[in-house]
């Protein structure tokens, strides 16, 4: 089933007074004229907005891609419904969420309750292992990578507008067939825009297929690239949420670029990620059920939480 057969059912949801999501808003890319995608934004009533430190580039809300523009609406709204559905654990139960442990969106995944458990758990699994191969990547840097070229021309041509390099890795994640859910293997897709000056601008994505997930990260990192070029035209001295304190630091460092690629390793041939266990993986029943489910997964690891304090972290 389509997901652009959903954005009826997820109306319920869109209310500009009460909320939980008070606009969503659609825009062709890369302009009016070639309408190659469309960009949905959802964004949430201030109440479930809970940041307390404000976001001067980057906007706080759910967001989707896709050719069809109700896709792209519903993929908004579900993104907004799981942004909301982590504050509201956060506030009501966060033990429920295993929040105590990891407060931290972490894991966290939403879909349309149309399109099944099992795709759900997949999607929560995924960005799990893609927080966890982000912190390892960073920490230890011994994850094997292969470049890879991108397939979609018309996503590669949004960076056209932007003066830089974008370079595209992929690593494979081997997966233990004790769980009958999840295939044997995964992607695990980085994509790091070199600027002019040295710096680094990152999109990730993990997934089932290594199309999709190379064109979600891909799609990730021009939101981001954007984003660094709105950096330069508003007036603000310093950025206060870490999130565009880290894309500034890295996007205007002149080795940002060489930082990232010294903890990649990259081969011809990259052998399997072997990732840990599932520590904790539940869905979550609330406010958003029926119409949408949403499910948190978080795997073991060593590695430092993705809210960690530190500047230098290329986990944007």
């Amino acid at each position: 089933m389509s997901e652009s057969t959903e954005v009826p059912t997820l109306l319920r949801f869109i209310d500009q007074e009460a909320g939980p999501i008070v606009s969503l808003i659609s825009s062709p890319h890369p302009n009016f004229w070639r309408r190659w995608l469309w960009y949905s934004t959802a964004r949430l009533h201030p109440q479930w907005e809970a940041q307390p430190v404000p976001f001067h580039v980057l906007r706080p809300c759910g967001a989707g891609w896709s050719s069809d523009k109700e896709e792209s609406q519903c993929k908004a709204v579900t993104e907004a419904v799981e942004r909301w559905a982590f504050r509201y654990c956060s506030k009501h139960s966060p033990a429920e969420a295993d929040l105590d442990v990891n407060p931290t969106t972490d894991g966290f995944a939403a879909l349309p309750a149309t399109l099944g458990e099992e795709r759900l758990f997949i999607h929560a699994y995924c960005e799990a292992l893609e927080r966890w191969g982000l912190s390892r990547l960073w920490d230890h840097g011994d994850i094997a990578f292969r470049r890879v070229r991108p397939h979609n021309d018309q996503v590669l041509k949004l960076f056209a507008r932007f003066p830089g390099q974008l370079h595209c890795f992929e690593a494979i994640v081997k997966l233990d067939r004790s769980n009958q859910t999840l295939a044997t293997q995964l992607v695990f897709c980085l994509c790091v825009f070199e600027t002019p000056t040295g710096g680094a601008i990152p999109g990730s994505a993990c997934g089932a297929h290594s199309q999709i997930a190379l064109e979600r990260a891909m799609l990730e990192a021009y939101v981001h690239v954007r984003a660094f070029a709105r950096m330069k035209d508003c007036n603000v001295e310093s950025f206060e949420n870490m999130i565009e304190k880290r894309l500034c630091f890295f996007g205007n460092q002149t080795r940002g670029y060489a930082m990232v690629k010294e903890r990649i390793q990259e081969t011809a041939s990259p052998g399997p990620i072997n990732p840990p266990d599932i520590a904790f993986s539940k869905r979550l029943d609330g406010p958003w059920n029926p119409e949408v489910l949403v499910h948190r997964v978080m795997i073991s690891g060593d590695s430092r939480a993705a809210n960690d304090a530190a500047l230098e972290r290329f986990l944007i």
